[in-house]
């Protein structure tokens, strides 16, 4: 049996959020290509290898799986810290069997999730974010500054079953992620999700889920389809997009999207994407010195 802590986004950064934006493709095969956003004040570039192509929603499961375990170990460190004990910080590489995995993101355990497992680890550390943050004066915008990160850092396959399939990993925790979930002040920011994220089975979902956790919260949110198309990284056409969410929005009255209400609303020139929070216990935006 595998111990699944809570389920825990990446860390917000100070000057920009992941979940404001896409960093995966919206294909179940990633592919290969670059996603560019042109945002009020930056401008971020997802970028995948050569070879293996972008990560994609799926494959970001396994920075959720990672992020997650972190924020647990963290949550314990500090628990014994503050009873005077001497405990040692959590360390920077994660080491999961592949099963536990799995098992976190709600797959099954057969033989193609071992293999896709594998592919996803490559596209993960292949897959760059580049975020150059702008700034305006009475000149007009100007760079501030850019800043580049992987998704995970280098990996590993420590051992295989005697059937080939991978075992245990081992993923170097990127400095971005370590750094603002096991950060000195103790008050790092990080967003629980609801476990049925995994369930989610469309990527462009699994978008709006997370861009309404950060941007909801415990209350609601509006987003206009223009802002939404941009944000999400589509490739559609606007036409074909806005079909797509009318679905996902007809879809959620008897399915409904794990923790939030969508409702469409004309507003003159475009639709606007009404995200609300339905009156279930979520927790909210806390720190980890909060949770310990």
């Amino acid at each position: 049996m595998f111990f699944v802590p809570s389920v825990h986004d990446v860390p917000l950064k100070d000057d920009f959020n992941l979940m404001d934006i896409a960093p995966f493709a919206l294909s179940k095969s990633g592919g290969a290509g670059v996603i560019r956003y042109e945002l009020k004040d930056s401008i971020i570039t997802v970028e995948g290898g050569a070879e293996v192509g972008l990560a994609t929603a799926y494959d970001y499961d396994i920075v959720i799986n990672m992020t997650s375990h972190l924020a647990e170990a963290t949550r314990r460190f500090r628990i014994d810290e503050a009873k005077g004990l001497k405990p040692s910080i959590p360390p920077q590489v994660y080491r999961p069997a592949a099963a536990e995995i799995l098992k976190f993101c709600r797959r099954e355990l057969g033989g193609k999730q071992y293999e896709d497992l594998e592919r996803a680890l490559a596209r993960l550390q292949a897959t760059n974010i580049r975020i150059t943050n702008l700034k305006g004066d009475r000149r007009g915008w100007y760079r501030r500054s850019t800043e580049s990160f992987p998704l995970i850092g280098r990996y590993k396959v420590v051992s295989r079953t005697n059937r080939d399939r991978i075992d245990q990993v081992e993923i170097d925790i990127p400095g971005w992620v370590y750094e603002g979930v096991v950060r000195p002040d103790g008050k790092p920011t990080i967003l629980t999700l609801n476990p049925d994220y995994f369930l989610l089975s469309r990527p462009i979902t699994r978008f709006i889920y997370r861009l309404a956790r950060r941007a909801a919260g415990d209350t609601t949110a509006f987003y206009s389809l223009k802002e939404l198309h941009k944000r999400s990284g589509a490739k559609a056409p606007m036409r074909k997009f806005r079909q797509t969410i009318e679905e996902i929005v007809e879809t959620a009255k008897t399915t409904p999207l794990p923790d939030y209400d969508l409702n469409l609303e004309d507003r003159g020139h475009d639709q606007i994407l009404h995200m609300r929070k339905r009156n279930k216990s979520l927790p909210a935006e806390k720190d980890l010195a909060a949770i310990a």
